[in-house]
């Protein structure tokens, strides 16, 4: 689960594409994702809102470890998330 801020969650939808870097490997291998779920309602944590967004990796790959910590582009039409 990642978090996103209220500004950019609506316009984060299902089905778009995402690129995922992982730090333990750094910038250059990069993995493609998609966003498999956007949670319908606001998180607020220390006054800021936030949408949990889930995303599912396009091809498993056994290098990917649960609690690596990962960087995230969202396309979301001409901008990015």
């Amino acid at each position: 689960m990642r978090w996103f801020p209220r500004p950019t969650s609506p316009k984060l939808r299902s089905g778009e594409k995402a690129l995922v870097t992982l730090d333990t490997f750094g910038s250059g291998v990069s993995f493609d994702a998609v966003v498999a779920a956007v949670d319908p309602a606001e998180t607020v944590a220390g006054d800021v809102g936030a949408y949990g967004v889930k995303l599912q990796f396009v091809k498993d790959d056994a290098r990917v470890k649960s609690g690596m910590t990962a960087n995230i582009s969202i396309a979301t039409g001409d901008a990015k998330a």
